[in-house]
């Protein structure tokens, strides 16, 4: 039920997230809480950016998974060998990776261990989408995000956001999709047939977790790592294809084959 799938393509990654502020603050009134919105992502790392863009729209919001998450010991021993590294991240994931297995061994409360694997699956994505980033840096944006996140928890009535991961089992009557582009749906480092049909199916699953009303969008441009970087939209979803966003007029085209177009994704 509800109107047809939607699609917007936005000039930068910043317009995009703006846009999508401006979509959740729309819907929001007397009748639709905020709680009814969740804007969902492919990676971790998309989340901030969105995250910025609600907090300067006045929206409460939460980024789910990332509460607390700074408060266990195993994760601040992270963030400790982190600054301490004068280097790239990617010389670090080893020594991260043994640090986990370290401090967080099998009989650890398995919320510990989830929370130290999400800060981990968080280098791992911030490394995929900039492989210059160092150590340092990582370390300062994780914890610029989860401290502006810490109070999110508190607020009862406030937007989602979540990966397409953990939006598994859950549903909201509005959706917002974004980043919906080639390298991140499906994931650059998707190459397997196996792969790539675990991404299409992540897909369907973010998609479907809109009860009444699915909004997509995606970046002509994205910033990764300091530098701009052309983008295109996901293949995936070719048939949703809108006309570039203006000023004035921010009208989407329809697809009347997009039931199709969804019914062969979830085949595969």
């Amino acid at each position: 039920g509800g109107p047809a799938p939607r699609l917007w393509r936005h000039a930068t990654d910043r317009d995009e997230a703006r846009a999508v502020a401006r979509a959740v603050r729309d819907r929001h009134g007397p009748r639709t809480a905020w709680s009814s919105q969740a804007v969902l992502v492919r990676t971790h790392a998309q989340a901030p950016l969105l995250a910025e863009a609600l907090r300067r729209a006045g929206i409460p919001h939460r980024v789910r998974g990332a509460e607390r998450v700074l408060e266990r010991r195993a994760v601040r021993d992270i963030l400790d060998l982190l600054r301490r590294a004068d280097g790239p991240l990617g010389a670090c994931l080893p020594d991260l990776v043994a640090l986990v297995d370290g401090e967080a061994p099998p009989e650890s409360p398995g919320e510990d261990r989830a929370d130290v694997d999400l800060v981990v699956g968080l280098a791992h994505d911030h490394l995929r989408l900039d492989p210059r980033a160092t150590a340092g840096g990582f370390a300062a944006w994780l914890v610029a995000t989860l401290t502006a996140e810490g109070d999110a928890e508190v607020v009862r009535d406030a937007v989602t956001i979540a990966t397409f991961h953990a939006a598994k089992g859950l549903e909201w009557p509005i959706v917002h999709l974004a980043g919906l582009e080639d390298g991140l749906v499906p994931i650059a480092h998707a190459r397997t047939a196996a792969d790539r049909a675990e991404e299409a199916r992540l897909l369907y699953v973010a998609m479907t977790r809109a009860e009444d009303e699915l909004l997509c969008t995606w970046a002509g441009q994205r910033s990764f790592g300091g530098r701009m970087v052309d983008r295109r939209l996901t293949p995936w979803l070719t048939g949703l294809r809108g006309r570039q966003p203006s000023a004035t007029a921010d009208t989407p085209e329809r697809s009347p084959d997009w039931p199709q177009r969804l019914a062969d994704q979830r085949d595969r």
